[in-house]
């Protein structure tokens, strides 16, 4: 018998994970949802993975335009990712980002808000249970700063700082 999903929401919860917003192009606006399930897939060629809800409205703009911008969000921007995780038909207001020449237009967010960004094409989708597995070809990365990433840990966000390993000798 599977796990119940309040125990599936412990064990994830009990891992530190990054937290970035998935961002497209649609053709009544931008779309954009927040994600902490995004990992690397391959280095040669670069691929990532992301897991979008079935329910996502996000979802379609990603298989319509055949690209998405992955939005590592910096240190401090709960409120941020709180808003792309609602179903605000507005998320974007107030936001700065510019059109990503290298995934048909998918918003990248501004640099005060991201640690990293990938820009991608879509090279596969599959239907997983309840959600999507996307895999991206990454198409660009821009700079990346010396800065700390958000993070989620047990339904909160804080920086990877907060949990330093201690060990004994």
């Amino acid at each position: 018998m599977p796990v119940e999903p309040d125990q599936f929401r412990r064990i994830f919860g009990a891992l530190s994970s990054s937290v970035a917003v998935i961002t497209a192009a649609a053709a009544d606006g931008p779309k954009g949802f927040t994600c902490t399930a995004v990992t690397a897939v391959s280095k040669t060629p670069p691929l990532l993975l992301v897991c979008a809800d079935g329910g996502s409205h996000t979802l379609p703009a990603i298989l319509d335009s055949k690209g998405f911008a992955v939005n590592f969000l910096a240190a401090g921007r709960g409120a941020l990712a709180d808003r792309f995780a609602s179903s605000d038909a507005l998320k974007f207001t107030g936001t700065a980002w510019t059109p990503s020449a290298h995934a048909f237009g998918a918003p990248v967010l501004g640099p005060e808000d991201t640690v990293a960004v990938a820009e991608c094409r879509l090279r596969s989708a599959d239907r997983v249970g309840d959600h999507w597995i996307l895999v991206g070809s990454i198409e660009h990365g821009g700079d990346v700063p010396d800065s700390a990433p958000l993070t989620y840990y047990r339904r909160t966000y804080d920086s990877p700082s907060a949990h330093r390993l201690v060990t004994t000798p």
